[in-house]
């Protein structure tokens, strides 16, 4: 990994919990700096990567809301993941079908749909 591919991967992880994108990068390039310091190597040669690739990771940060707002989710399914407690793509990996069911709004249909969404992904339920 280069250091302009740490830099752009912990912009990308991170824009959501900072406002601005410049205070973003310098933090990141102090964080380069450290791990460069400690001995942490970065390759010379940039390599050159699909604008549509997504990483794995990147993928199951996405957030519910993003989902949702996406058309990726139904209201009854992202309100049943939010009553569940997941915030996340990965919070959903994690959970089973029967803890989703123990919640009275979350019926066939609604399961489904989330099944369908992990699927999409390349994702499954955790094992029960």
């Amino acid at each position: 990994m280069t250091r302009n591919e740490f830099i752009q991967r912990w912009v990308i992880k991170m824009y959501n919990q900072f406002e601005k994108i410049t205070s973003l990068v310098e933090y990141a390039n102090e964080a380069a700096d450290k791990l460069e310091a400690c001995g942490v190597p970065f390759d010379d040669e940039p390599k050159v990567v699909d604008a549509d690739f997504e990483e794995t990771d990147d993928v199951l940060q996405k957030t519910l809301k993003e989902l949702y707002e996406g058309g990726k989710l139904s209201t009854r399914a992202f309100n049943v993941l939010k009553v569940a407690g997941a915030q996340t793509l990965g919070d959903v990996t994690a959970m089973r079908k029967t803890d989703l069911l123990r919640i009275g709004t979350c019926g066939r249909k609604t399961l489904e749909g989330i099944d369908n969404l992990l699927h999409e992904y390349g994702y499954d339920w955790a094992v029960d």
